[in-house]
């Protein structure tokens, strides 16, 4: 699985940008010149620990999606005092 950083437009959901992995530092200027020069609503969309170290060790797209569901699901689970729980 080839993980990618994309950077898009929120307005129009299109993409601007789009890198591997190995390009984050190039794709953080490309995101500051969308979003500060051209003045952009812009989206910076990076996988995340999980998805990469998952990919990394050869799980497959589905598998990925099933892991973050189940992450998501854990997390949810838990009571409104856990250090895990969203803050509002």
């Amino acid at each position: 699985m080839n993980l990618k950083i994309q950077i898009i437009d929120r307005q129009t959901q299109s993409p601007l940008y789009e890198s591997d992995m190995n390009s984050y530092e190039q794709a953080l200027k490309a995101y500051q010149y969308y979003d500060q020069e051209l003045g952009l609503d812009v989206e910076f969309i990076a996988p995340s620990i999980n998805q990469t170290l998952a990919a990394e060790l050869g799980m497959s797209q589905e598998q990925i999606t099933e892991l973050d569901e189940l992450l998501k699901f854990e997390i949810d689970s838990h009571e409104s005092d856990s250090c895990c729980a969203k803050k509002d």
